[in-house]
């Protein structure tokens, strides 16, 4: 079957009459996330506010699910460090950048959240040599190095009911993550979407143990549906 040229006079029509309908997603959806601003600034935030650069729907269901009590650990720290700071969690983040790490502390210091960053090898260091406690509630997982390999060595600084949320899930790379986690007795929620900057859709799995509970299935239900 013959594909029409994309300037034929057929493919001027589809695309004036699609105007309205790309025009609602412009300024509804994409207006309501604040999409435009960080794709021009290309910055992980929503309307001048750090955010994690994962789908919005996983922010969503994230914000709903995990208290302001929780304590967080980050492999890899980044405008999502400064997200969880300004909920009121408290936040540790291993980062191998130093120049990266110092600019987030400032940015932190200047905005009066505190947050703990410690520079490390991720990839080469002895976790247990950084002084960190053994209760944490969430583990991120999202730097540039070998994320299986750091969940692995991360998890003994868990606490039993905890959540661990692996960025960019869908690469074949962090498979064995995946499995690692789903061996050790974790369930998943993946999600797949629009996010931050990228104009393409992106996959971050949220791990959990405990049970979800009504509020949980009630957050899956309404990040769904919006």
């Amino acid at each position: 079957m013959h594909t029409p040229r994309i300037y034929s006079f057929r493919e001027i029509i589809r695309t004036v009459i699609s105007l309205p309908t790309w025009h609602a997603l412009r300024t509804h959806y994409i207006g309501q996330e604040g999409w435009e601003a960080s794709r021009r600034s290309r910055k992980s935030e929503q309307f001048g506010r750090p955010i994690p650069w994962w789908p919005y729907s996983a922010v969503s269901f994230v914000q709903q699910i995990v208290p302001t009590s929780a304590r967080i650990l980050e492999i890899g720290a980044g405008n999502s460090s400064l997200w969880w700071a300004h909920r009121g969690n408290r936040t540790t983040a291993i980062e191998d950048s130093a120049e990266w790490a110092s600019s987030l502390v400032a940015k932190a210091s200047a905005e009066l959240v505190p947050l703990e960053i410690i520079e490390a090898n991720i990839d080469e260091c002895n976790p247990f040599c950084l002084g960190l406690d053994r209760d944490f509630d969430v583990l991120v997982v999202d730097h540039s190095g070998d994320r299986p390999k750091a969940i692995e060595r991360f998890l003994p600084f868990l606490n039993p009911n905890s959540f661990v949320i692996l960025d960019n899930s869908d690469r074949a790379e962090y498979a064995s993550a995946r499995e690692l986690l789903l061996t050790r007795g974790y369930q998943v929620v993946d999600f797949f979407g629009l996010g931050p900057i990228n104009a393409f859709g992106t996959m971050t799995s949220v791990f959990f143990k405990q049970a979800l509970g009504a509020k949980g299935i009630h957050a899956i239900f309404n990040t769904v549906a919006n």
